[in-house]
């Protein structure tokens, strides 16, 4: 494990630093501020790149080591979705994809937990079905239902075959025949469901070749009160008597 994982993770790294270095080099080189801005732009989503890959290793070994503590703190759930809904929708039409979204629970309604772990698991799924998704669409649906949260994405991708599915949450594993075309460290959907677990919940894929996949985001939901936004003080200004 430690040597395919020295392997994979080399290898994927190295993508993006290849990309950083060969960019400061033509910027070095001077070039017309157009393709400066270009430059620039590439250098960010490289170095976003890397620092997701860095992360997802660090996120790997906390697990492993019984070292990732979940929080617990109040969340709005409906701007959670938006948050992550919307610069994936954004990306999603500049392939010409549809992406939609429902948020099935009250308006204003909070929960306790882990908001940025909630955040990087919807990333994972909703990213993996546009990555793999080449025409047709992503559609995400949460359901927020008594003690339980559902967050469903469906997808009308390639699909997965049964047995490749079995190993679909395996570290450093990419199935289907679009492995080659997309790359990837293979690491995000089992974070998200050792995340998962860490919350109480599962993750489950339901796939068929030539037809698209389905991945269902299964935990427990606990309401939180909605923090009481206090009302700005009055401040009364008296009159001067001469």
């Amino acid at each position: 494990s430690k040597s395919r994982f020295l392997s994979k993770m080399s290898h994927e790294l190295r993508t993006p630093l290849n990309a950083i270095t060969g960019l400061t080099q033509l910027l070095h080189d001077g070039a017309g501020e157009a393709e400066q801005r270009e430059y620039f732009d590439d250098l960010r989503d490289a170095s976003q790149l890397l620092l997701s890959l860095i992360g997802q290793v660090l996120d790997l070994s906390k697990i492993e080591s019984g070292q990732m503590v979940l929080e617990r703190q109040p969340f709005d759930l409906h701007d959670i979705i938006q948050k992550v809904m919307h610069p994936l929708r954004a990306r999603a039409q500049l392939r010409g994809l549809a992406c939609s979204w429902t948020v099935d629970a009250p308006r204003g309604v909070w929960l306790q937990g882990d908001a940025l772990r909630l955040q990087q698991v919807a990333l994972n799924l909703v990213g993996n079905a546009l990555k793999f998704t080449q025409q047709g669409e992503v559609e995400v649906r949460v359901v927020l239902s008594g003690e339980r949260l559902r967050l469903a994405v469906r997808d009308t991708g390639p699909g997965i075959a049964a047995d490749d599915l079995a190993q679909l949450f395996q570290p450093f594993v990419q199935v289907g025949a679009t492995q080659s075309q997309e790359a990837g460290s293979g690491l995000g959907l089992a974070l998200s469901r050792e995340i998962a677990a860490l919350m109480g919940g599962t993750i489950s894929a339901q796939s068929e070749p030539g037809v698209g996949s389905l991945f269902v985001l299964d935990v427990p939901a606990e309401i939180a009160p909605s923090p009481v936004v206090s009302a700005a003080p009055v401040v009364e200004i008296g009159r001067a008597h001469v």
